[in-house]
């Protein structure tokens, strides 16, 4: 190996260790990923069943990260919703995504209790 493909494969592998100890996640929003996050569990009902591309025009529209949980319904999922700052930043994204014509509803998923009767 010369010496310039040995310094691409140096630097190839501190990016994959970097990456690994850092947590990267190539599927979600870079910006949310590397910076102070909030992060609430949601569940969100679409207006179509969700894409990738749909999943990805979101997070990069509301700049938020929509980590899957659970699959209740074609149409009705749960994610953990990470957003930049504060609990209210969480909050108001979950606003922008209900103002969303693609989304029909976002709720916080919250542990439910049974009724005593």
């Amino acid at each position: 190996m010369d010496g310039q493909s040995g310094s691409v494969v140096r630097t190839l592998a501190a990016i994959t260790v970097a990456c690994a100890l850092s947590g990267c996640n190539p599927g979600g929003n870079a910006a949310v990923a590397q910076a102070a996050q909030c992060s609430m569990r949601v569940i969100v009902r679409f207006a179509a069943e969700p894409a990738d591309t749909l999943l990805a025009d979101l997070e990069r529209t509301h700049t938020v990260e929509l980590e899957p949980v659970a699959t209740i319904t074609n149409d009705l999922r749960v994610y953990t919703l990470r957003a930049i700052g504060s609990d209210d930043e969480c909050a108001a994204a979950i606003e922008h995504l209900r103002r969303d014509e693609r989304v029909r509803s976002v709720d916080i998923d919250a542990r439910r209790e049974p009724h005593e009767q």
